[in-house]
C-alpha cells in the first residue's frame, strides 16, 4: 500500500550505454568518485547492475515532515558506512539503513556521508520541519434547492469508488450514488456539492457526477410496486426486482444475517406480498423504505443498481450466498498485484519498488492455485499502469469468487518504523472477514518472524470497497521493517509468501459453512 511514494534517489546516476562503454556520472556536492559498474549482492540475491553510492529511497528532498523525526530510508554500497548529519548508521551487509533521525524546527540540512575503500560520497538532504500550512475550507455557495441527477457512468455494480460516494460532515461515507438517481442540490464548496436527502440528511458529493435539471423539476420521490424474485443456487447471483417509479438515492448495508436495502423518498403502492420463500420483510420509517432480507447462509457478494424495465425502472438488489465448502478446483480467484508501471507504490530502500516486490509474488500464488485447479485472473502480469477501478470492475465482470490485492506496507509520517511490522489483512465489510482470517492465519503460521499486523475492518480502500465478492487487501510486511523488507525481497520469502496465499485460499473454500 503506498501510504508514501517512492522517491528518486538523492544521487541520480544517469547512464550513457556505448558499445563498448558504461559511463556513469554521480553528481554530488561534496568529494565525488564513480561508482564501480559489477557484480553486487542485495538481500542475498546477485544483481549485475552499476549502483549509485547512496540511495535514499525516503525522504525526498526538501520534504516537509510536521513531526519531530522522520524516517530516512535506502541502501548504500555493500560493504559502505554511512553518516546522517553526523551520526553513524547502522548499515547491514546488504548496505540497507532504516533510521529514525530528529529534527529541530525549520530547515533540516542533514549530510549524508558515505565511506568504502578510501572512496567518499556525500551530498546534503534538505528537510523541512514545519506544520502543514492551515487551508481555511472554502466558503458554501447557496442557492436556491435545484433538482440534480447522477452522471457517473461506468461504476459497474458494487466498485463503490470514491467520487460516488456521499459523506457527512465528518468524511464518513453514508452512500455509494448510482447512475440516475436524483436529489435536490443547494449549495457548492469547491469540487463538492451540498445536497439534501428526501429525509433532511445534508450530504457532500463529487460535483461533477452532479447534472442539474431544469428548474422546474420537482420529481425527488418514488413509488416501488412488488418485488420479483429471481432465486439462483448457492454460489450464483440471486436477484431481488422492485419495480419503481423515480430513481432516489439508496443505502445498501449488511445486517445480522443478510442485507438492509433502503430508499431515500421512496413510498411503496398497491398491495403486496413478499415473494414465496424469501424472507423478505418491508417497513417504512419516514422518508424512507426498508426492505430487510434474511439469508439462511452467509453473503458471498452483493450489489445494487438501478436498470430500465418494460414499464418505468427496476431497482436490482443482486446478491450470492457462500458456496459449498470444497477445494480449490473450479473457483474463480482474481489476484492483484498492487501498483504497477508508472505507480510506484511504496518506496523500496533496497532500490526495488513495492510494485516489483509484490508482482512474482501474485504471479507465483497463480501458478499455485491454477496447478490446484482454481481458475485465476491476474489484473497484470508485468510491470504496466492499470487504472485503479479498473482492477475491482475486472473481477466483477468475470464473476470471480473472491478478490485479494497484493502489497507491501509502509508507515506514515512521524511513526517510529522499529514500533511497526508484519502482515495484516484489510477488509471494508463483514462478508470479507472470513477470507481476511483465512489469508491472516496463514501468513502468520508461514512466517511468525514477520510478526502479525491482524485483521483491519472497515478499511475505506479501493480494493476493499468492492462488494460484488468477498475482497481483502494483503499487506505482506512493512518495507520500512528491515527484517520484513529482507523477506519480502529473497527468493524463499516470495516462494513461501505466494505458498502462504495459496493456503489461506484453500482454507478459505474448504472452512465454508455446510
Amino acid at each position: 500500500m503506498s501510504r508514501r511514494r517512492s522517491a528518486l534517489p538523492l544521487f541520480r546516476i544517469r547512464c550513457f550505454l556505448t558499445a563498448a562503454t558504461l559511463i556513469m556520472l554521480t553528481p554530488l556536492l561534496g568529494p565525488a568518485t564513480l561508482a564501480q559498474a559489477g557484480t553486487v549482492t542485495l538481500s542475498g540475491e546477485r544483481l549485475s547492475l552499476p549502483q549509485s553510492p547512496v540511495f535514499v529511497a525516503y525522504p525526498p528532498d526538501g520534504h516537509r515532515v510536521a513531526h519531530a523525526y522522520v524516517l530516512v530510508e535506502g541502501s548504500v554500497l555493500p560493504g559502505a558506512d554511512l553518516r546522517i548529519g553526523g551520526r553513524a548508521v547502522p548499515v547491514g551487509a546488504d548496505g540497507l539503513f532504516v533510521e529514525w533521525v530528529p529534527l529541530r524546527p525549520g530547515l533540516n540540512p542533514l549530510r549524508v556521508t558515505s565511506h568504502r575503500g578510501g572512496q567518499t560520497w556525500s551530498a546534503t538532504l534538505r528537510v523541512i520541519r514545519a506544520a502543514a500550512p492551515v487551508r481555511p475550507p472554502a466558503p458554501l455557495q447557496t442557492h436556491a434547492p435545484r433538482v440534480a441527477e447522477v452522471v457517473d457512468p461506468g461504476q459497474g455494480w458494487g466498485v463503490n469508488t470514491v467520487r460516488s460516494a456521499w459523506e457527512d460532515d465528518a468524511g464518513r461515507a453514508v452512500l455509494y450514488a448510482r447512475q440516475g438517481q436524483r436529489v435536490l442540490v443547494t449549495g457548492q464548496r469547491g469540487d463538492l456539492s451540498r445536497v439534501q436527502l428526501a429525509d433532511g440528511r445534508p450530504l457532500w458529493a463529487t460535483r461533477s457526477t452532479l447534472r442539474l435539471l431544469p428548474a422546474w423539476t420537482t420529481d425527488l420521490t418514488a413509488q416501488v410496486g412488488g418485488p420479483i424474485w429471481v432465486s439462483a443456487t448457492a454460489g450464483d447471483w440471486h436477484q431481488l426486482r422492485l419495480p419503481t417509479v423515480g430513481r432516489v438515492p439508496f443505502v445498501l448495508s449488511e445486517i445480522p444475517g443478510g442485507l438492509r436495502l433502503s430508499l431515500v423518498g421512496a413510498q411503496s403502492v398497491g398491495a403486496w406480498t413478499p415473494p414465496s420463500g424469501l424472507n423478505l420483510r418491508p417497513w417504512q420509517e419516514g422518508a424512507a423504505l426498508h426492505f430487510d432480507l434474511s439469508l439462511p447462509r452467509p453473503l458471498h457478494g452483493f450489489a445494487a443498481g438501478y436498470q430500465a424495465a418494460e414499464q418505468g425502472d427496476e431497482l436490482v438488489l443482486r446478491f450470492r450466498e457462500a458456496p459449498a465448502p470444497g477445494p480449490l478446483a473450479g473457483r474463480h480467484i482474481v489476484l492483484d498485484a498492487g501498483h504497477g508501471g508508472s505507480e510506484k507504490g511504496g518506496a523500496g530502500p533496497l532500490r526495488v519498488p513495492e510494485k516489483d516486490i509484490v508482482l512474482p509474488i501474485a504471479l507465483r500464488a497463480a501458478q499455485l492455485l491454477r496447478a490446484e485447479g482454481a481458475t485465476v485472473t491476474l489484473t497484470r502480469q508485468g510491470d504496466v499502469t492499470v487504472p485503479l477501478y479498473d482492477r475491482p470492475q475486472l473481477a466483477e465482470r468475470v464473476g470471480a469468487d473472491v478478490l485479494v490485492s497484493v502489497h507491501a506496507n509502509a508507515i506514515p509520517d512521524g511513526k517510529d518504523p522499529r514500533t511497526v511490522r508484519g502482515a495484516g489483512s484489510y477488509f471494508s465489510y463483514t462478508q470479507s472477514r472470513p477470507l481476511a482470517d483465512a489469508l491472516q492465519r496463514s501468513l502468520v503460521a508461514a512466517f511468525p518472524a514477520v510478526g502479525d499486523d491482524g485483521l483491519h475492518p472497515q478499511a475505506n480502500l479501493a480494493l476493499t470497497r468492492p462488494t460484488s465478492q468477498p475482497s481483502v487487501l494483503l499487506e505482506l510486511g512493512y518495507l520500512t521493517d528491515p527484517q520484513n523488507l529482507r523477506t519480502l525481497m529473497s527468493a524463499q520469502g516470495q516462494e513461501g509468501y505466494a505458498q502462504a496465499i495459496a493456503a489461506g485460499l484453500r482454507a478459505y473454500f474448504a472452512g465454508l459453512p455446510d
